[in-house]
């Protein structure tokens, strides 16, 4: 009977485990194909026209340069008044698009973790001496606890491109800190 309930316990859990990474694949899907019109609709950009600038969404630095929220960055002779005009462009833009969808990321993940802490908490505390209860409780706090390091990890990953790219850095080191395009 013993070994019955392990089984159960097993597949339970590995049960459980398919429905989490299904739902979080289905939600980063879903993220991916929304963020196009996400960051279309933010930039008024229109069919058949392909925009030579963007609007700056956070305060960053890149290059040795800070790029303040509300700043229009645009390539050189693009004829925007008011735009801070760059040879890099794109490269400021790819950063900026980046820092805005990991900065949601983490504030969805830090939401997630947070209820799912909640349901673990209120789980183990009603559990009334149930080790079945117990147990899966604690499962919910150590799932609560992935989610939370990939949310630091999105919280990594503005910077990773800032390096990869040679934009990263200062004079301290590493990854350039001169122009971003030479």
């Amino acid at each position: 009977m013993d070994l019955f309930n392990k089984g159960r316990q097993v597949f339970n859990f590995v049960f459980m485990a398919k429905k989490i990474i299904a739902i979080l694949g289905i939600i980063s899907i879903s993220f991916v194909l929304i963020t196009p019109f996400l960051i279309a609709k933010a930039d008024n950009i229109t069919p058949g026209s392909i925009p030579e600038s963007c609007t700056i969404r956070r305060t960053f630095t890149a290059g040795g340069q800070a790029f303040n929220k509300g700043d229009v960055i645009a390539a050189e002779n693009a004829g925007i008044s008011g735009a801070i005009e760059r040879e890099d462009w794109g490269v400021v833009c790819l950063l900026n698009t980046i820092y805005f969808v990991t900065d949601w990321v983490f504030y969805i993940l830090m939401l997630a973790v947070m209820v799912v802490i909640l349901m673990g908490g209120f789980m183990f505390l009603t559990a009334g001496g149930s080790s079945e209860k117990v147990t899966k409780a604690g499962k919910l706090i150590g799932f609560a606890i992935v989610g939370l390091l990939i949310g630091l990890l999105a919280k990594i990953i503005p910077t990773i491109v800032k390096y990869m790219s040679g934009v990263g850095g200062g004079s301290s080191g590493g990854g350039g800190g001169g122009p971003i395009v030479p």
